[in-house]
């Protein structure tokens, strides 16, 4: 079978002189201008996901092969870029780095309890009940022949309107009792694996994969059984979002956070970020285009945001708690704003690293009301804070009906944002809390009557012209 080939990438740098280059005589790889006209040289700085090729190789097997083929490639399109007079100021640039050995898009990948297909992400997503993580990408199929065919597309996206979940059983070996796996392994069709290989989805699969297959080992009980329990699969969802993990569909449920039943005010808020929305139980703004189904998600920012500071937000208890043993606490780190590892100075230039956002809340105070007094106790001061989640341990053993945080600085901006106070009596903070008898375990999703929670039908794709140019065995399955 075909698969998404393998690419080999290089950084430039300009020398502040002219700078030759000849192609070594053992590569003899050359290109024309009508070879670039659907691979576009935009920025020489660092290239090119385009030096692309898996087709008739095995990904597995041939690396040796792909890599000799990638270079003799990779250095045509450099002679290219230095040498052919259609491309300017290339004048003082020279190689800086280049790859020895190809990242690999798609190789093996391990059949899970459930596969996952196209029909679970587009049109609409399926609405999963064990969800332990999302995705967005678009399905992003690549030419297998890649840098060979360059009269075709080097790649064909389907767009998805929507952001979706996965499922657990993905990432649980079918056969293996003990086996998980996660990232580009997972149990997903070719077409699929097109949106759900890209990195930062990788990086949130391994931390649902992680977090179940912990819960596996403290209970002792096999991953296959954990995707049979609806009680296990909930404590899991519900541990992931405690640690800030977005899961469609799921809120905060933990029946042990005091703050999700206490009345919330503040000394000021805007209309789009009131003081309730920190226990709304989601700690995002996924709603509206490109995010997720209005059946899969809370609606607005999901924030708390005052008119200026110093600003003060209060938890009033339905009833006094025995303690006040941990307070956690998420800020607004612009997750709307590129912050990534790059060599793309474009990309670079976007970010400001080592400094934090100016979202970011800076300086804070926590405050706890005795149940005995009427005179607020400071029990925590911070400063300098420019991290996401914040995890207080406190320890305040006393019956306590309030907790007040005053937020007295930000990393830039005149208004404090906060997207989400728990608070836990001293000995209730531990992980993976038990679910509540009739509790409804989804309550935001629309379940069909099957229950299946996936579609019947694959979705039909427009045929990539490359299709036509592979021999039947070689064409790629969905």
């Amino acid at each position: 079978t075909a698969t998404e080939g393998s690419s080999l990438a290089f950084t430039s740098r300009d020398m502040g002189k002219p700078t030759p280059f000849k192609l070594p005589p053992s590569f003899n790889r050359k290109f024309t201008k009508p070879d670039f006209e659907y691979r576009k040289l935009a920025q020489l700085d660092y290239g090119y996901w385009w030096i692309e090729r898996s087709w008739p190789f095995d990904n597995v097997s041939d690396q040796n092969e792909l890599t000799a083929e990638l270079t003799e490639a990779m250095l045509g399109v450099w002679d290219y870029i230095k040498n052919s007079g259609e491309i300017d100021n290339v004048e003082n640039l020279a190689l800086d780095w280049f790859g020895f050995y190809p990242c690999k898009r798609e190789a093996r990948r391990i059949k899970g309890v459930y596969t996952m297909t196209q029909n679970d992400m587009y049109p609409t997503p399926a609405p999963f009940t064990d969800t332990v993580c999302h995705g967005g990408w678009n399905m992003d199929l690549h030419n297998p022949k890649g840098i060979d065919d360059c009269m075709n597309k080097p790649y064909i996206p389907t767009h998805l309107q929507y952001i979706y979940g996965t499922p657990l059983r993905c990432f649980v070996s079918a056969d293996a009792s003990n086996m998980m796996m996660a990232g580009r392994l997972a149990s997903f069709t070719h077409v699929a694996f097109g949106s759900q290989r890209v990195m930062a989805t990788c990086c949130v699969h391994g931390q649902g994969t992680g977090t179940a297959a912990a819960y596996a080992a403290l209970h002792g009980v096999t991953p296959q059984d954990v995707c049979k329990d609806p009680g296990a699969v909930w404590s899991i969802q519900q541990q992931l979002l405690r640690d800030d993990q977005f899961i469609p569909g799921q809120i905060n449920q933990d029946p042990r956070d005091k703050a999700l039943t206490a009345t919330v005010t503040a000394s000021s808020e805007q209309d789009n970020g009131p003081a309730k929305a920190v226990v709304s139980g989601q700690t995002r703004a996924v709603y509206g285009k490109g995010g997720c189904m209005s059946s899969q998600c809370l609606p607005g920012t999901n924030r708390w945001i005052s008119n200026g500071l110093p600003a003060t937000i209060t938890l009033m208890f339905k009833e006094a708690v025995n303690s006040v043993g941990q307070v956690e606490l998420v800020f607004d780190t612009a997750l709307s704003k590129t912050l990534t590892f790059t060599m793309k100075t474009s990309h670079r230039e976007k970010m400001n690293w080592g400094q934090a956002f100016p979202e970011t809340v800076k300086d804070y105070t926590i405050e706890a009301l005795p149940a005995s007094s009427n005179s607020w106790q400071t029990i925590l001061s911070v400063e300098d804070n420019y991290q996401r989640k914040r995890v207080h341990m406190i320890g305040f053993d006393e019956k306590c009906t309030g907790i007040k945080i005053t937020v007295t600085a930000t990393n830039g901006i005149p208004d404090a944002r906060i997207c989400e106070i728990r608070v836990y009596e001293i000995g209730d903070g531990g992980k993976f809390p038990d679910k509540p008898s009739g509790l409804q375990h989804h309550p935001l999703l629309e379940i069909p009557s099957t229950g299946s929670g996936a579609h019947l039908q694959l979705a039909a794709f427009p045929e990539p012209a490359w299709l036509q140019h592979l021999a039947p065995e070689d064409t790629p399955v969905a």
